[in-house]
């Protein structure tokens, strides 16, 4: 992906290597811009047709809305929609939201844990991931994540956090790709949807051996849960093995830690 500006506005290109799974048969690419309300229609479109294409049991993988909620929404400054096209057609969009107050951010973050943000912080909330099922394929939303961490720097913001549904798989590895961590997890107040939590500071980042992990599957929360609140966190997804890569990090719960006996070898099953 190609980032560049043009006067105040951040614009980026992408090739697009295939359309409903098959290879387009010349080069082209998508193009990615802020979005306005003269998209309002296209957006509520495409949500329509991102819902409606989920398959049972992913309905708390995105929260579906209508027109007059993306109207209400250009109506928030803090509020900053990006878009991916393809020509004139809408295929992919999600949000930036910037936040500064604990109010606003148990909206887009809840989570009890915020210490490691600071007393008085300004993040950038990352949230609802959408690409057309046509355009599936493409990494459409990993650049679309990497598009926003370069949105939220140029607007001055240091820390960027976001949630994915647990059992979304699919969204984990774009956001690990782009060197965000999950931290913690928790349940969703609007959906009662099991979420975990992301986060990724721009500049430095928080200290942990990458190389030194074990792996856990991805749907043991149980054993999850314990381990994110004794000093581990997840740092990328295994598709083979179906599994997050937990690795020891100080920045999130210092404050306990982890009994010897869950870390040893490679690999850990009990649920």
């Amino acid at each position: 992906m190609h980032i560049y500006t043009r006067g105040n506005r951040i614009l980026a290109y992408a090739p697009l290597r295939k359309i409903n799974h098959i290879p387009t048969e010349e080069p082209k690419c998508y193009h990615m811009r802020r979005l306005s309300r003269q998209d309002v229609d296209a957006m509520a479109s495409l949500s329509a047709v991102i819902y409606g294409a989920l398959a049972k049991g992913q309905e708390c993988f995105i929260h579906k809305h209508d027109r007059a909620y993306y109207e209400q929404m250009m109506n928030n400054p803090k509020m900053h929609f990006v878009g991916a096209f393809n020509g004139r057609q809408l295929i992919a969009m999600s949000y930036v939201r910037i936040v500064n107050s604990r109010k606003e951010l148990f909206e887009e973050f809840p989570s009890s844990n915020i210490s490691f943000l600071g007393r008085d912080f300004q993040a950038a909330c990352l949230g609802a991931d959408s690409v057309h099922p046509d355009y599936r394929g493409n990494s459409i939303n990993a650049n679309m994540i990497h598009f926003r961490l370069k949105y939220a720097g140029h607007l001055g913001v240091k820390d960027c956090l976001s949630i994915i549904d647990r059992e979304n798989i699919w969204n984990m590895r774009p956001y690990f790709a782009n060197d965000f961590v999950m931290m913690g997890a928790d349940v969703d107040p609007s959906d009662g949807g099991n979420i975990a939590l992301m986060h990724r500071r721009l500049g430095a980042k928080a200290a942990y051996n990458k190389d030194n992990y074990v792996e856990v599957p991805f749907d043991h929360f149980g054993l999850l849960n314990k381990m994110f609140a004794y000093r581990r966190v997840a740092v990328g997804y295994n598709s083979q093995t179906r599994s997050l890569r937990m690795v020891c990090c100080d920045a999130y719960q210092p404050q306990q830690q982890m009994t010897a006996g869950i870390f040893r070898g490679k690999s850990a099953d009990a649920r």
